[in-house]
């Protein structure tokens, strides 16, 4: 049986639009916001339609031109091929924001210089001495790279 991750996972890449014929527009906020939640991974970000608004596709685009400069692929939207793009925002940038998330997840949970006290008068915070440090978060990837040039 199958849980709901695995049938969204399963129903993204059953889903997954077609790599664009060469007029993908990655300057238009549409054009990226429907294009990455087209592709396979999109499904594993928990994100509804709702929470992909402009201000986070934007914030995807700049993701997406730091990914380009780290893979030297031109960040000039015009010039990705269709491989580039799909690599870069259906690959990559879901993974970039899932590890994100992993992480801010992280940090919420072991926050560890929060006062635990549901008193209205907060106890006096521990010194940082004496506080253990937060665990670390682990994740392991591996996507081998050509070098630079």
């Amino acid at each position: 049986m199958q849980d709901s991750n695995t049938r969204a996972n399963a129903h993204a890449h059953a889903g997954a639009a077609p790599l664009p014929a060469g007029n993908l527009d990655l300057d238009s906020l549409d054009a990226v916001r429907e294009y990455v939640c087209a592709g396979p991974l999109f499904g594993e970000l928990g994100l509804s339609p709702d929470e992909v608004t402009d201000a986070r596709v934007a914030a995807w685009q700049a993701v997406a031109r730091q990914l380009c400069a780290q893979l030297c692929i031109d960040a000039a939207p015009a010039a990705l091929t269709p491989e580039q793009a799909a690599r870069v925002y259906r690959y990559y940038l879901p993974v970039y924001l899932w590890v994100a998330a992993r992480l801010d997840a992280h940090r919420t949970d072991t926050d560890w210089r929060a006062s635990p006290s549901a008193e209205t008068t907060p106890a006096p915070a521990p010194s940082s001495s004496s506080l253990p440090p937060p665990s670390p978060l682990i994740i392991g990837l591996s996507a081998p790279q050509v070098t630079c040039t």
